[in-house]
């Protein structure tokens, strides 16, 4: 059976880190920089599910 949707290439994240990024006027959702992406995506999801 032939894929209709071919699979997303793969993502090397082993290198990329977050940038300082200010988010408005309520510092607490302020985006520090240092950050190693994949982290920052494995906490990003554990707080979606705790929503």
């Amino acid at each position: 059976m032939k894929k209709i949707v071919p699979d997303p290439p793969g993502l090397d994240l082993s290198n990329a880190s977050t940038a300082n990024t200010p988010f408005g006027t309520n510092h607490m959702f302020n985006i520090r920089a240092g950050i190693p992406a994949e982290e920052a995506l494995l906490h990003a999801c554990q707080l979606l599910r705790c929503a």
